[in-house]
């Protein structure tokens, strides 16, 4: 608002310092600049219109309804329309009535209208640039996750997995990280914003059901990104969005547990996913960001104070699931090595007498035992299996012998020999005169 400040102070010195006598003079000067201001003010309303039109059949489709429900760009374009067209009747009154309060209050208007196009470009910016599109979609989804606003929210949910997917077919990894985070950011808000009413009311409430759909609903969006990261070769972005998730997790804990059990659920597919798809190190970094986020959920002082078994049990369940499908891709792997981030979590909980002693905390590690007893029985089983001694090929015995079919006409050939040789008998009479 500096233009508006400046033109106030020069008004004011107009009509107190030094007031002017004829204000008249200055008609031609005023009504030009009026009308320069209501012609640049009406094509920067169009040019963003027509820009937001492009970004929504481009990158962003569903951007234009946002822009249309927020309420701030609605008062910037009324602004651009009223206080131009002001500045145009006060500079033609200058004809009429001569009197500098007219002139300072034409000098207020023209500022006014001056920092309404500056921040009009500077709100439009936000929705045509990608990473400012991107910020303003997470604080318009965090206020829409405050006040109850679902509907409103998943809209821009989707409007964000759009710019995900087309940051990923054109391979531009730091949007696509942005993007990532900014779903993971709408989560943790909704979560939050919620985290008391959830606490506070039964399972099978509206509330934990309205957590359960925008959990999955944003989960399902994260695991298709994360699936296209993993197709297109961007091992680092499908390794953000498992951390995301592990993020987000600690936030619907602290809140509800089942609604973390279901973003755990999907850290683990993603894992198996990458491993059956051969990116074995997004796999491990699965494992690992799994093993720390059972850490959070116990270290974190709001999510500890809920129970957290089924949570933990989640954690533990992918874990051991990781390392046995590990296995059955790879039978001469280190069964230390597959499974190093159970043993990791085990000695976490074990060592810490405070952790240890919680029900929750000692129920995930006897599920933590049960993994490690069936390792350790499958490395009885496998160190007690005789070696199978290598079979060498016998070049002179066992072999096959190879038998080449004559050609046509040697078996013609054949065939004629076989009836000169052949003797005088009823069953082979001599026809021949």
């Amino acid at each position: 608002m500096i233009a508006t400040l400046l033109t106030l102070l020069a008004g004011l010195g107009l009509v107190f310092v030094a007031p002017i006598d004829d204000a008249s003079v200055f008609f031609g000067a005023a009504t030009a600049t009026s009308v320069l201001l209501l012609v640049a003010s009406l094509a920067f309303r169009f040019g963003g219109l027509s820009a937001l039109q492009r970004a929504d059949s481009g990158a962003c489709p569903g951007l234009m309804g946002v822009a249309r429900d927020d309420a701030g760009l609605a008062w910037l374009h009324r602004g651009l329309h009223i206080f131009p067209l002001l500045a145009l009747l006060l500079a033609v009154s200058l004809l009429i009535v001569n009197s500098s309060v007219l002139l300072a209050a034409w000098l207020v208007t023209v500022g006014l209208s001056l920092d309404l196009l500056v921040r009009y470009l500077s709100h439009i910016s936000g929705y045509i640039d990608p990473n400012a599109a991107v910020e303003k979609l997470v604080h318009l989804g965090a206020t829409d996750a405050e006040n109850g606003r679902d509907s409103e929210l998943t809209d821009k949910i989707v409007i964000l997995c759009d710019l995900g997917y087309h940051s990923l077919r054109r391979q531009t990894s730091h949007e696509a990280l942005h993007t990532i985070s900014a779903l993971g950011d709408l989560l943790e808000h909704f979560m939050h914003a919620n985290r008391r009413q959830l606490k506070s009311e039964e399972l099978h409430s509206p509330n934990h059901m309205r957590a359960g759909y925008i959990a999955a609903f944003t989960t399902d969006h994260l695991e298709s990104l994360c699936r296209n990261a993993l197709f297109d070769q961007m091992d680092p972005t499908a390794i953000h969005v498992l951390t995301t998730l592990g993020n987000a997790s600690v936030a619907a804990a602290q809140g509800s547990p089942e609604v973390a059990c279901q973003l755990i659920q999907s850290m683990g597919r993603l894992a198996l996913t990458a491993l059956e798809t051969g990116h074995f190190e997004v796999c491990i970094k699965g494992s690992l960001t799994l093993m720390e986020t059972a850490k959070m959920l116990v270290s974190d002082p709001e999510a500890s104070q809920n129970d957290l078994h089924k949570p933990l049990l989640t954690a533990v369940g992918q874990l051991g699931d990781i390392a046995k499908t590990q296995f059955r891709q790879d039978r001469d792997a280190e069964l230390n090595f597959l499974t190093q981030p159970v043993r990791d979590l085990k000695a976490f909980f074990s060592n810490d007498s405070t952790l240890s002693g919680r029900k929750d905390v000692k129920i995930a590690l006897q599920a933590l035992e049960t993994i490690l007893s069936d390792f350790l029985n499958l490395q009885l089983v496998l160190n007690t299996l005789p070696d199978i001694p290598d079979v060498e090929d016998d070049d002179e015995e066992g072999q096959v012998p190879e038998f080449e079919l004559p050609s046509d006409d040697e078996a013609i050939e054949m065939l004629k020999n076989e009836k000169l040789q052949a003797p005088n008998t009823p069953e082979n009479p001599d026809t021949s005169l």
